[in-house]
């Protein structure tokens, strides 16, 4: 019984032990195939990175590109300025006017205005960039009898919505971003301003345009609140002078109008700004 029992179990002991050999046979084959794999392949390739002149140009490129990003950190090539301010334009008012006329012209002549400038640094202490500026006014006066000069009058409100645009090359001299409490700053930027006033008389709207060369300049000392953002008061100073207007009436019709000498439209003024600057 014990024999026929043991010819019983010998099948399955076959079985295993066949299944165990392939098994071995199996690992041993990975096992030869990752060696040729490492001997054939892998190891050549190492070889042939490592002998590679541009592989180890690489390497002295990172260490090159690594000093590079800190030492932009430490001098950002970029400069960014933008500033809100209350704004006086410096012409002259007409003579002899009524109380209710002054604070028409006075309102029209100070206003509110807007500055930006985008500038790359080309060494610590300068840069070259682009400025856009904007400055508006309102005013109305009211109840105002206009005589056309052949007996017919009308009468009504007087109202004017100005707005002085300049857009231009700027340059920029300031103190590098090593400072501890600050930076001061002087810019002057030359390019054009543009003038357009939507009027309105007695209810009839009438457009006036107008342009010619002009520039924009100031002085800044902003403090240092970041290393690299700054916040300051900041003196402008912005202009031109029109000779000749653009009128546009209702119907769609036009007329340029030369100015005399003494109507020519002065479009100085000066800004008290609280600007921000940012460098990156």
């Amino acid at each position: 019984m014990d024999f026929r029992k043991a010819l019983l179990f010998f099948p399955f002991f076959t079985m295993a032990t066949a299944q165990q050999i392939d098994a071995t046979t199996n690992v041993n084959f990975v096992q030869r195939e990752k060696a040729t794999l490492i001997t054939n392949v892998i190891t050549p390739q190492i070889d042939s990175i490592k002998s590679n002149p541009f592989a180890n140009s690489m390497t002295d490129f990172s260490s090159t590109e690594i000093k590079s990003v800190v030492e932009k950190t430490k001098n950002p090539k970029f400069l960014l300025m933008a500033n809100l301010a209350k704004s006086w334009r410096v012409a002259a008012s007409p003579d002899n006017l009524t109380a209710q006329e002054k604070k028409y012209y006075k309102e029209l002549k100070s206003g509110s205005s807007f500055d930006i400038a985008a500038y790359y640094i080309t060494n610590e202490s300068s840069g070259v960039g682009l400025k856009y500026n904007v400055f508006r006014a309102d005013a109305i006066l009211r109840n105002q009898i206009i005589d056309f000069g052949d007996g017919n009058f009308v009468s009504g409100d007087i109202a004017d919505d100005i707005k002085i645009t300049f857009v231009g090359p700027s340059f920029i001299i300031s103190d590098n971003a090593s400072a501890r409490l600050g930076e001061a700053s002087l810019e002057i930027a030359l390019g054009y301003m543009g003038y357009r006033n939507d009027a309105s008389v007695v209810g009839s709207p009438l457009k006036i345009t107008g342009g010619d060369v002009g520039m924009v300049g100031g002085f800044s000392y902003h403090f240092r609140l970041r290393p690299n953002l700054l916040i300051g008061p900041q003196l402008n100073f912005a202009g031109a002078v029109l000779k000749k207007l653009k009128y546009t009436y209702e119907d769609g019709s036009t007329q340029t109008i030369k100015l005399n000498e003494e109507e020519y439209e002065n479009l100085w003024r000066i800004d008290l700004a609280i600007g921000a600057k940012f460098r990156f």
